[in-house]
């Protein structure tokens, strides 16, 4: 049986140049359209009572002389109201089976098998949202839509808004917008193109449990030979605090620069990992509903086929376009998507990264400790003790000032390193209880860039 055949010559009842567009598979009808060359164009507002009027006068006399009129005509719920849908709010999409119903003798049709699954559904209409102030499109050819049926699949078309408001009947789209749009915009799986969290430094204090053995034994010579008493191990989950065990300005500097690495490298894979996760959760989501999201400048589409729609969705309470959008949102928004977001905890895939922050700090360290500039603030620091000069901030790093109280005649010697540690400006002050003296007046003329290895001309021990 050639259903396309019998379809058109039943129209062409109607009409000699209008015909019912039908799917490949010819399961659905998707619209009126005119015979033009070797393709169908489908028309706009095709006005069936119209052609009936024009053809026959009065739309009764149709009636009476065309089989298929009752269908048109038919009551609430009956195959008649669909295609009286499909024919009066062109386009359409309308089970074939509904048409090829044996409607007398005159015109026997044998009904498909291939097509029983889809005997009792109604065809989607627009529904509430998708009433006569959107746009229902048919077929491929070029024009703005809210709705477009072509080629198997219904794709809806939303703006920002739109979609969040749909969105928000059972998620949170402002908080979900910025983690979803860059996966409607890039697809899955999605790594977060280069995105990066930022840690607090606290989160340095457990760095201990990477270190592998020989990281360990190095960590502990350099300790040793800087001076320290203590070990690495000691430090187990205080690992910012072993920043003052290197006594000498340039290794601390470089310990507090690899800890802002070291941050920035478990800020970036964790954030990699989330976006993964939340992608592949992402993937598997919309594929259970049975759609592909997709986002373009500030439009975004959700496409679903025909077949899935009427299959899964379709039911007393899903039965046109809206309730079908409404009921494909409640699958897309359950998951809580912000708050998967930020449960999401993997490190998996930063060991090299971190190894390697870990080795540059050793290994420039360690180099450090064979050059001369080492020697030098051996006999540096020796001499600071000799004078009593302290580290008025606790880390080299930090300020860069160095005092020496004078507690004879209630002066403070004020030493500030400049120059990559190497020099120094050297102020003295009266004594005060601010212990930043940047805007204070020195009580002499201050020593400038003085080499550190010469502070000891100007400060004498006490």
């Amino acid at each position: 049986m050639n259903i396309k055949k019998i379809i058109r010559e039943e129209l062409s009842t109607l009409s000699d140049s209008f015909y019912l567009l039908v799917s490949d598979d010819e399961k659905f009808i998707y619209g009126t359209g005119k015979l033009g060359g070797k393709s169908f164009q489908p028309v706009e507002n095709f006005d069936a009572e119209a052609i009936l009027r024009s053809r026959y006068g009065t739309e009764d006399a149709a009636f009476e002389q065309i089989s298929w009129a009752e269908y048109y005509k038919g009551g609430r719920g009956t195959p008649g109201e669909i295609a009286d849908n499909m024919l009066k709010h062109n386009p359409k999409v309308v089970p074939v089976d509904f048409i090829l119903r044996k409607r007398d003798e005159s015109f026997p049709i044998i009904e498909s098998n291939e097509l029983d699954w889809i005997k009792n559904v109604d065809p989607l209409s627009g529904g509430k949202y998708y009433n006569h102030t959107k746009v229902i499109c048919f077929g491929d050819q070029e024009r703005w839509c809210d709705v477009r049926i072509a080629n198997g699949y219904i794709t809806f078309y939303l703006n920002k808004d739109e979609f969040g408001k749909f969105w928000d009947e059972n998620g949170y789209w402002e908080d979900d917008s910025w983690i979803m749009e860059p996966i409607f915009m890039y697809g899955t799986p999605h790594d977060g193109d280069g995105d990066w969290y930022e840690f607090d430094s606290d989160e340095f204090n457990y760095s201990y449990y990477r270190l592998d053995n020989n990281q360990i034994v190095r960590f502990n010579e350099i300790l040793k030979t800087v001076g320290s008493d203590e070990e690495v191990g000691n430090f187990e989950d205080s690992m910012n605090s072993l920043i003052g065990e290197f006594n000498h300005p340039k290794i601390q500097a470089n310990f507090d620069n690899m800890i802002g690495e070291y941050l920035n490298q478990l800020g970036y894979v964790i954030q990699r990992n989330r976006w993964l996760s939340i992608s592949h959760q992402w993937d598997s989501v919309s594929k259970e509903a049975g759609v592909e999201v997709s986002m373009s400048s500030d439009e975004i589409k959700i496409k679903i086929p025909i077949e899935k729609a009427y299959q899964d969705y379709y039911n007393k309470d899903v039965n046109d376009l809206t309730e079908l959008l409404k009921a494909i949102f409640i699958k897309l928004s359950h998951t809580h998507w912000y708050e998967w977001f930020y449960d999401e905890w993997d490190t998996s895939g930063s060991d090299d990264e971190l190894d390697e922050v870990f080795s540059d700090f050793l290994d420039y360290a360690e180099d450090y400790i064979e050059s001369e500039d080492f020697e030098k603030w051996k006999k540096v620091l020796s001499d600071f003790e000799e004078l009593g000069i302290k580290n008025k901030n606790a880390y080299w790093y930090n300020y860069q000032q160095l005092i020496r109280e004078n507690p004879n005649d209630d002066t403070i010697w004020v030493i500030k390193l400049k120059n990559g540690y190497d020099e120094a400006d050297i102020g003295l002050f009266k004594i005060q209880h601010n212990s930043y003296y940047g805007n204070q007046k020195p009580i002499k003329p201050p020593h400038l860039d003085v080499p550190v290895e010469e502070i000891p001309k100007y400060i004498k021990p006490l």
